[in-house]
């Protein structure tokens, strides 16, 4: 509770809206290691639709060519 409460401020799309008051330690809380992108793996077990997989995935390869 403590990182998350008094609230502040933070922009995002040009508004300012509330977020914790230590954002990096209530997102590890939540999300552990959130910095570092999940593997290809972990995010096809975490897809329920064959269709996000492909498109996500067609979408990668894009931007790496």
């Amino acid at each position: 509770m403590d990182d998350t409460f008094s609230l502040t401020t933070m922009e995002l799309e040009g508004k300012q809206l509330p977020v914790p008051r230590n954002t990096d330690a209530y997102l590890t809380n939540v999300y552990g290691n959130w910095r570092q992108l999940p593997s290809d793996e972990l995010i096809i077990k975490s897809l329920h639709c064959q269709e996000y997989v492909d498109e996500i995935f067609e979408n990668k390869n894009k931007a790496i060519v």
